[in-house]
């Protein structure tokens, strides 16, 4: 379990995220949704380490940070190394396995993420962006995280490839004993996915609920705006 206990982010004199606790399971998948500017991506980076709190505490049990993957928007990925390189470079470096090892797991996640090895020899400007993201969370995979938290995976991609990634990251999420944090804009997806949605608003989690329950029986006023806003963009 990780448990986050009223975490508060600034920047400035403006809070981000504001006191804000929750507990998350391993072997669970959460989504998070709301508005831009809600404060998820930085609760989310929060979690990862990749921001400095402001107050409050994250306890991660017997998980380390080296232990937490993080898929950011727009992949950052390595562009002087091919595919093969950005995969294989940092459990080389940071898990101490040896090249052999790393490319035969590189391998294996290559093929779970539905890419074939032709790919491996291609620099990152040569392969689509839903190529780039599945290499991206390939690379993750390689370093046995217990959490892989997603940003926005799909922000950066047209519709075809969004497909792809938002298939891929399904598949996983039940076959990986991960717990998974994903932060969206794909209502449908999130329903699909997540055994609970959270949803952000002005820097807090306003309302919480299992996803059979969640679009079905919001509770609060402001999710019911928000919900009936994004139907309206849904059916035109």
């Amino acid at each position: 379990m990780i448990e986050v206990i009223n975490i508060t982010k600034k920047y400035g004199n403006t809070e981000v995220v504001s006191s804000v606790s929750f507990a998350f399971k391993i072997g669970q998948v959460y989504s998070i949704i709301g508005s831009s500017g809600s404060g998820k991506s930085t609760f989310l980076k929060c979690i990862a380490g990749l921001e400095k709190l402001d107050d409050g505490d994250i306890k991660y049990g017997n998980i380390t940070k080296q232990k937490i993957g993080f898929i950011f928007q727009h992949f950052n990925l390595f562009s002087n190394m091919t595919v093969l390189e950005n995969i294989t470079y940092a459990p080389q470096k940071v898990l101490k396995v040896t090249k052999q090892d790393a490319i035969n797991e590189a391998r294996r996640f290559l093929k779970k993420v539905n890419l074939d090895s032709s790919i491996e020899n291609q620099y990152p400007s040569s392969i689509s962006g839903g190529q780039k993201q599945r290499v991206a969370i390939a690379r993750t995979l390689c370093m046995k995280p217990k959490i892989i938290l997603y940003d926005e995976p799909t922000s950066a991609l047209d519709p075809e490839n969004t497909a792809e990634v938002l298939n891929v990251i399904k598949n996983l999420s039940k076959s990986e004993k991960l717990l998974s944090i994903i932060v969206t804009h794909h209502m449908k997806f999130a329903q699909n996915i997540s055994d609970k949605i959270l949803f952000f608003d002005k820097g807090q989690i306003i309302e919480e609920n299992f996803s059979k329950d969640f679009f079905i029986n919001p509770k609060s006023t402001r999710l019911k705006e928000f919900l009936s806003k994004v139907r309206k963009i849904d059916e035109n």
